[in-house]
């Protein structure tokens, strides 16, 4: 018996369905969960994403508390390439701007 592979899914195709579902709003909580809990940890890596305490998503910007003064500084300095890296992971310009308290 051949085994095959599994099919990739075009989030792009998954986020539109959810929108035009399910309306704006539950497109947004979703999205919100969504750069928290999955994309984040993806770009920044589970050692950096350990000392993330909140992630909270307000009108497009992104609020992160940091346990580290070093580590908050070095990510502030990587700001405007984090927001790339997750609007590209989603697909549109959801994230707009990034805190680090």
């Amino acid at each position: 018996m051949e085994r095959k592979s599994p099919k990739r899914i075009d989030r792009g195709l998954v986020m539109e369905a959810i929108k035009s579902m399910y309306g704006e709003e539950v497109f947004k909580q979703y999205m919100d969960k969504e750069v928290a809990y999955s994309i984040l940890p993806k770009i920044l890596g589970d050692v950096v994403y350990s000392y993330l305490s909140e992630i909270k998503m307000k009108d497009n910007t992104l609020t992160v508390k940091v346990s580290s003064s070093p580590l908050k500084s070095n990510l502030a300095l990587q700001k405007s390439n984090i927001i790339k890296q997750i609007n590209n992971k989603i697909g549109c310009e959801f994230v707009e701007n990034i805190v680090f308290l």
